[in-house]
């Protein structure tokens, strides 16, 4: 009995060290646009906030670009193997979370061509 006592307690005391590091808060809607071909750090992640990046679109014609996230290239087309015509697909990697302080930006894409990432900032809340 004194056991559960002495448990019941120290409950309160490790309650507190095991809770969440904050909560999220939404702040706004992101539209990132450009039509560079090369910009590994387009855009950096403000201290205190959260980016949740939800899709990319692109035209006329991307060529082959990729993301770069803290400048480590992550390509988000892949080739297709099973095609003798070599199409190349998107790969599932949406939605993707960035941390305070983390770059994002994009590589090889065609001149004269857009791309748009889109997403949602959020406070981080402590």
């Amino acid at each position: 009995m004194r056991f559960l006592l002495f448990i019941g307690a120290l409950l309160p005391i490790f309650s507190k060290a095991v809770t969440a590091q904050g909560s999220l808060q939404f702040n706004k809607v992101l539209l990132m646009e450009s039509s560079q071909q090369n910009c590994n750090q387009c855009w950096t992640v403000p201290a205190n906030k959260v980016w949740k990046i939800q899709a990319v679109a692109g035209g006329p014609n991307n060529g082959y670009p990729q993301m770069v996230i803290n400048n480590k290239v992550l390509s988000f087309l892949a080739n297709n193997s099973n095609s003798s015509a070599n199409i190349l697909y998107p790969v599932q990697m949406f939605p993707l979370w960035l941390p305070a302080g983390a770059t994002f930006g994009f590589t090889g894409m065609c001149s004269n061509c857009n791309i748009a990432f889109t997403g949602i900032e959020f406070n981080v809340i402590p």
